[in-house]
Parts: structure tokens; C-alpha cells; sequence
């Protein structure tokens, strides 16, 4: 899956707070381009402007809240058993992944399309079964698991899990936490 112009101003925004302008050269993109992306990211509350300008361009950065999402995704992390932690939009731009260490940087851009491209396939699949909105989806593999849930319209958590996490560890002991990261950052959404 190719990887959009979104996600490539994420994560060029991931390292410093950045103009229109700057954006473009770094892109190699049109500014109107850029400026539509940066509108679409600024709607979804992903970037803001810092409040500074260059010349009489705005600055633009990564949303304050995203910090809020960071933290979530720290306790996530910490949960025995699981490897990876993704926080994405439901069109696959990453808000912020916690990879194993010395994983490969840009499994962060494919984790993030596989878990968008779950989420639209599961969502599909509840509507024309009459399932009601998607609540998560459960992918059970020979060595571990990958579980996805939604957080609210706008977001979606995805977790690797290792073989060593049963079902049933996983939905007595863990989901509470899991349901807890879930509802902070849909009360994120609604500020």
C-alpha cells in the first residue's frame, strides 16, 4: 500500500515543527497539496500551529494531545506479552507506534496500513452482516495474536500480542486496561 501524503507530513512532523513551505521542498509537493493535507490533519486534530511564524508563514506541529496519546500508548506497552502498540487514523495515518527495539522504522508506515486496511475490511463485513458498528477484531496466529480495536470515528488502537497471552488473560485481565487507553482517547476526540 502506498504510503499517502498524510502520513508522509506525520512523519516529518514527528521530528520538527515545520512550515507549508518547508514541507513542500522536503516533499517535493505543491504547496496548495501540502496546505490541503495540513487542513485535512488540522480537521482531525493530528497538527496544529505552534503559534510562531516564519516570514509570514504559520508553523505547523504534531497536535499537544498526541503527548496525551503517547502516555496511553506507554501503558499499553508495559502489559506483558505485548510486542507492538499502534495508534492510527481510520485512513491508516500513523498518530505514534512503539515498535520492539531494533525493529525496522518503516514497519511503522506498514503496520499502519495493515491495521487500516483490517479496520475497513471488518467494518464492511459488520454492516453487510447486520453486525452493528465494529467494537474490535482478533487475528490469532501460531505465534501470537494482533487485536484491534476502535477508538471512537477517528482512531484506531492495534496491538501485537505474543503467544504467550491466552484469550482468556487477554479479555479478564487486560481488555480493562486496554478499554480504559480506549475511552481517554475517545474523550480526546470530543475536546
Amino acid at each position: 500500500m502506498p504510503i499517502t501524503l498524510g502520513q508522509k507530513i506525520m512523519k516529518q512532523l514527528k521530528n520538527k515543527s515545520l512550515t507549508i513551505s518547508q514541507l513542500s521542498g522536503i516533499l517535493r509537493k505543491d504547496e496548495p497539496s501540502i496546505r490541503t493535507t495540513i487542513n485535512r490533519l488540522k480537521e482531525k486534530k493530528l497538527v496544529s500551529e505552534t503559534g510562531d511564524f516564519i516570514d509570514r508563514y504559520k508553523i505547523y506541529k504534531i497536535a499537544d494531545k498526541s503527548i496525551n496519546a503517547i502516555f496511553a500508548l506507554n501503558i499499553l506497552m508495559n502489559i506483558k506479552g505485548v510486542k507492538a502498540v499502534n495508534l492510527v487514523t481510520t485512513e491508516g495515518i500513523p498518530v505514534d507506534t512503539i515498535l520492539p527495539e531494533g525493529a525496522d522504522p518503516k514497519n511503522e508506515m506498514r503496520y499502519a496500513a495493515m491495521t487500516s486496511a483490517i479496520v475497513s475490511l471488518s467494518e464492511r463485513a459488520c454492516r453487510e452482516t447486520k453486525k452493528g458498528d465494529l467494537n474490535l477484531v482478533l487475528i490469532e496466529g501460531q505465534e501470537g495474536k494482533l487485536l484491534v480495536v476502535g477508538c471512537g470515528s477517528e482512531f484506531v488502537i492495534s496491538l501485537s500480542l505474543d503467544d504467550t497471552i491466552s484469550n482468556e488473560q487477554l479479555f479478564t485481565e487486560y481488555f480493562k486496561t486496554i478499554d480504559i487507553i480506549r475511552s481517554t482517547l475517545v474523550n480526546l476526540q470530543e475536546d
